[in-house]
């Protein structure tokens, strides 16, 4: 057994405690639009599990998460990859300039986004601080 496949198992049991639905949303740039003269922009929803917490400020209002400050409402967001739990489901492919993510009909904005990722080949945990 390798230091990757524990890793991998407790995830998977950490996502099975206790897990939410969430959607992943990407926007991009589709065709042209000769009568608008705009590009279209491509909505793709990807459903994926999460572990959905609050972020917590100290008592004097100021701390951070991976460099950014945190405000009030700040979510911390464990995001299994959909290619995990499914090999046929495409990776995804994150943008934290245009993605969001849905959680109980509420839209975030992608603040910071890290991945566990022993190997380097294929993340196993997406860690995303989350945005109102």
């Amino acid at each position: 057994m390798s230091a990757e496949s524990d890793f991998q198992r407790m995830i998977l049991d950490f996502m099975n405690d206790d897990p939410c639905t969430a959607t992943y949303q990407q926007f991009k740039q589709g065709a042209y639009d000769v009568a608008t003269s705009k590009y279209t922009t491509v909505k793709t929803e990807t459903p994926c599990k999460c572990i959905l917490l609050d972020l917590t400020r100290n008592s004097n209002g100021l701390s951070s998460v991976y460099g950014t400050n945190i405000i009030m409402g700040d979510k911390d967001c464990y995001i299994y990859p959909p290619n995990k739990a499914d090999p046929l489901a495409p990776p995804l492919v994150i943008d934290t300039t245009s993605d969001r993510v849905v959680i109980a009909g509420i839209t975030y904005k992608i603040e910071v986004v890290k991945s566990a990722d022993p190997t380097g080949a294929n993340a196993l945990l997406y860690q995303m601080m989350l945005r109102r």
